[in-house]
């Protein structure tokens, strides 16, 4: 920006000419320096002069310098003035916004401010522009306004009629020395032509009631899209209603008035409401519709039916024709025709102005005959309604057919036969179950149960039933009829039945019994020999004797398993087919239950513990709930087994008294002899001992458990605790002490290890022969094994051996080797092994040989793999000997184990055992053939 510098006083005296030259100083400068060129200047006058741009901010210095023409020209200089160049701030314009941006003629938008305008020098001047459609420069919207930075003026735009698009801006100066102006971007507002709705037209505009119109209208100007609601007024009424929903519209639109009943004049409007930002609303005017009464055609109505004479049930086809009987324009009647009865149907149409329709008519009943149809025409929005005429339907009662059977079809005078009487509706159409009495007779004498009987069913066959008993002596066929008597809706009938008659006599049973009250399981003979049949043979004998259990035959046996009262039933049947039967009555008792038992040790001591055991008592015929102990001492028990322990010597009676589940009793007595405790104390011994049958190793890897037992006996007179001591020698040489528990034996009793548990130790042997030492050992007092109070019985310690087996030399011929060669020749050996374990092991051959210089050596065969039950005969290896001849001797022991490590070779950390040991001898001779020698074994372990 510049500065305009002036004179306010002119410079005086001196001598003219005069030399002006304005000067200027930077802020950075030290010096003046020339501003323009110099100017002559006149004493008086005042000049003045811009500065030009000034960029470099900061203070600016300015003076004028007058120079006048004397011979020694005299330079003064004015005062100092200042300009300070500060940094100039750009007005940026704001951002303004309209809305709405779409109105109809006549309306106004508003304008507003989204984004303040920055920068430049407060104060600020703000001025609204506003350009109309078709001018060519913007115009002011309203006065100026003192506007700020940061301020969001708004403005309505006014009334906006002119159609078209109006541009609209803010401008806005700032106060800086050159004053900057910045305008907002130009925002938009278009102007639609005002909203106007045309009359609507109706065509046709005169309508019978019961018809429509279709209305149509137009309309303009307004902002789309447009939503249109018809309206309606009917007659008689004071305001209008919506014909229909709103929709969105385009011009023009049209719509049906809808069916027009009430006669009168209907107005119709059309309601559209424009989009504008704000929407206008605009009403057409009314057209009316006239509706008028309807002209209807008068009709006859005429019925006729097909048959016209039927049976209850059976349907008769009613037809009906409806006829328009105008002499002008005849039309098809429309519309539905009632028949009573019958129900409604629906016209269609027939010949000429006529419409027709049909119905089934179905009497169900004889309560209305002739039945009386007619038919009512309701007549539709052309015709009016009519009756027909009426058409007598004749109904009558259904046919029947009535039929009989009796079983059995010919029956023994007395006997009595069933007979079921069977009715069947057999007419046309859908059949009705026919229902009523039936009453049957005979042509001879007997009597009848049941009848008359009611028919029941609800098909069409229904049937009742009666029982008839012959009476009289004579054979004959007595002819049985059967008579419907229908109860509403059928005609009667009647059937037919011979029967066939004879006068055979029923046998007679008849039976005795060898006793009529026996205990259970007491057997009873029965004899139906003096039973007859008077008229034919007795064919056969059943019995039932009351507790589920049958027989045949004359004569027959039975015992029951339980007390109680039961009825037996003789049933006999003749040759012709009669039955009889005949009854008694059987009480049977219950047995009582027998008592017995056992008691240990047979002759006690005074303070000896004495075992009772019962459970030898019985009761054939039911349970024993409860056994009673009488020890004979003032003291008693309870239960199947009991112990009792008797304070004083002598001779006592035991008695058990067992109840059964019935209440019975049964007793046992026995003596009892308890003596004084013999002064010879408390003793036992070894009896018996062995280890398990077939003693053998099941599994060396799983380590098998194996079991030794023992037997003891007490054979001394007090009770006494008791163990085994088993003292093993394993095939190693080591020891192993296993014991058995400590058990109670009372005097006599023996404790067995085979059935007793604890009578028998346990430990997992490796293969090998075993030797074990057995010792009992007894104490008064103590249960604590290892007590000073146990004493060893020695005298009843019992030695025995057994073998785990392993692997072995096999065979004649368990080692073959040559007899003799050459010095510097390999001796082979031949060896056959088996394995009697059940696992594979690993053997080898160890061979001690005695040099014939005496020395020793020693020498390990390779490892050979035995399977299960293996036995091997191609074992072969070799022995290198010493450079010596002379007679050598050797030692060949078989050993194994299991390959723990998987490397193949049996270590010896590994050898679980050992089998036989062979020994031999060979000579070494120079140049001699070779000849084989064998050795068997020499030592077994």
């Amino acid at each position: 920006m510049s500065a305009t510098l002036s004179t306010s006083t002119s410079f005086n005296g001196g001598t003219s000419p005069y030399t002006c030259r304005w000067l200027q100083k930077s802020p950075t400068a030290t010096t003046f320096s020339n501003l323009g060129a110099s100017f002559t200047c006149t004493a008086g006058s005042l000049s003045s002069v811009p500065t030009g741009t000034l960029s470099t901010l900061g203070s600016w210095s300015f003076e004028l310098q007058v120079t006048d023409g004397a011979a020694t020209p005299v330079t003064v200089t004015s005062n100092t003035v200042t300009v300070t160049v500060q940094a100039v701030s750009t007005l940026t314009a704001p951002v303004i916004s309209v809305s709405p941006s779409t109105i109809d003629s006549g309306q106004s938008a508003t304008l507003s401010t989204i984004t303040s305008f920055t920068g430049g020098t407060s104060p600020y001047t703000c001025q609204w522009l506003q350009k109309a459609p078709g001018a060519t420069v913007l115009s002011n919207l309203g006065a100026s306004f003192i506007c700020t930075a940061g301020s969001l003026p708004t403005t309505p735009t006014g009334t906006l009629t002119t159609t078209g698009t109006w541009s609209l801006e803010l401008q806005v100066t700032d106060s800086s020395a050159t004053a900057q102006v910045a305008t907002s971007a130009a925002v938009s507002v278009t102007v639609n032509a005002a909203l106007g709705v045309n009359t609507p037209t109706a065509n046709p505009s005169t309508v019978t009631s019961g018809g429509s119109s279709q209305l149509s209208a137009s309309f303009t100007g307004g902002t789309s899209p447009y939503t249109c609601q018809w309206l309606q007024e009917a007659p008689s009424t004071t305001s209008f209603t919506n014909l229909g929903t709103s929709s969105s519209c385009t011009s023009p639109t049209s719509i049906s008035s809808g069916t027009l009943t009430t006669t009168g004049a209907w107005m119709f409007e059309l309601k559209v409401t424009d989009s504008a930002g704000t929407p206008v609303t605009v009403t057409s005017g009314a057209v009316t519709v006239t509706a008028t009464p309807v002209t209807l055609d008068a009709t006859t109505t005429n019925v006729s039916c097909t048959p016209t004479t039927v049976v209850v049930n059976q349907g008769s086809s009613c037809t009906v024709t409806v006829t328009d009987t105008s002499t002008t324009s005849p039309t098809v009647p429309t519309g539905t025709v009632t028949f009573t009865p019958g129900g409604p149907c629906t016209l269609q149409p027939a010949t000429g102005p006529s419409a027709t329709c049909s119905v089934p008519v179905t009497p169900i009943n004889l309560a209305v005959t002739p039945l009386p149809v007619n038919a009512v025409y309701g007549g539709d929005a052309s015709h009016s309604g009519s009756r027909s005429n009426t058409v007598n339907l004749t109904v009558t009662a259904r046919s029947t057919t009535t039929s009989m059977t009796c079983v059995p079809s010919a029956v023994n005078v007395g006997i009595a036969t069933t007979c079921t009487v069977t009715v069947t509706d057999t007419d046309i159409g859908g059949s009705i179950p026919p229902h009523g009495q039936v009453t049957v007779s005979s042509s001879g004498t007997g009597t009848f149960i049941g009848s008359p009987c009611n028919l029941s069913g609800t098909s069409a066959t229904t049937t009742c039933h009666v029982t008839y008993t012959p009476g009289g002596t004579a054979p004959r066929t007595d002819k049985l009829t059967a008579d419907y008597a229908p109860a509403t809706t059928h005609l009667i009938s009647s059937g037919n039945f011979q029967l066939g008659i004879t006068s055979q006599v029923p046998p007679v049973a008849s039976f005795t019994e060898s006793a009529t009250t026996v205990p259970t399981l007491t057997a009873i003979n029965f004899d139906a020999s003096a039973s007859t049949a008077p008229s034919g043979t007795i064919t056969s004998y059943a019995w039932d004797f009351g507790d589920t259990m049958t027989a045949t035959g004359v004569t027959v046996s039975h015992s029951y398993a339980k007390a109680g009262t039961y009825t037996v039933m003789l049933t006999v049947s003749d040759s012709l087919g009669h039955t009889a039967s005949a009854s008694a009555t059987k009480t049977i008792t219950d047995r009582p239950p027998t008592a017995s038992f056992t008691f240990s040790p047979a002759a006690p001591s005074v303070g000896q513990s004495v075992s009772f055991d019962g459970s030898g008592s019985s009761d054939v015929d039911g349970t024993i709930t409860s056994y009673a102990w009488n020890f004979g001492d003032s003291s008693t028990g309870s239960g199947v087994t009991v112990t009792h322990t008797y304070t004083a010597t002598g001779t006592f009676i035991v008695t058990l008294t067992v109840t059964d589940n019935s209440g019975n009793t049964g007793s046992s007595s026995a003596p009892i002899i308890v003596s004084q405790v013999s002064a010879t104390g408390g003793h036992v011994k070894l009896i018996g001992y062995r280890a398990a049958p077939g003693f053998s190793i099941q599994n060396l890897q799983l380590d098998a458990t194996q079991t030794l037992f023992a037997m003891g006996k007490n054979d001394g007179n007090i009770t006494v605790k008791v163990y085994v001591l088993f003292n093993i020698k394993t095939p190693s040489g080591t020891s192993l002490v296993l014991y058995t528990q400590v058990v109670q034996l009372s005097p006599n009793q023996v404790i067995n290890g085979r059935n007793d548990t604890r009578f028998s130790a346990q430990f997992k042997p490796m293969p090998g022969s075993y030797t074990v030492i057995a010792t009992i050992y007894y104490s008064p007092s103590s249960s604590t094994r290892g007590d000073p109070s146990f004493k060893p019985d020695n005298a009843s310690t019992k030695t025995f051996t057994f073998t785990v087996l392993g692997a072995r030399f096999n065979g004649d011929e368990a080692l073959t080797f040559a007899h003799t060669f050459h010095a510097t020749s390999t001796q082979t050996f031949n060896a056959q092994e088996v394995n009697r374990a059940n696992i594979p092991l690993l053997t080898r051959i160890d061979i001690t040989v005695t040099n014939p210089d005496g020395t020793i050596s020693s020498f390990t065969s390779p490892s050979f793999l035995l399977n299960p039950s293996q036995n091997r005969k191609d074992i072969s290896f070799n022995l290198r000997l010493s450079n010596q001849n002379g007679h050598y001797c050797f030692t060949a022991t078989l050993k194994y184990g299991i390959d723990t490590n998987g490397n193949g070779v049996l270590d010896n950390n590994e050898i679980l055992g050992r089998g036989k040991t062979v020994k031999g001898c060979f000579n070494v001779v120079p140049n001699d053939g070779l000849a084989q020698n064998s050795c068997d074994d020499e030592d077994d372990d």
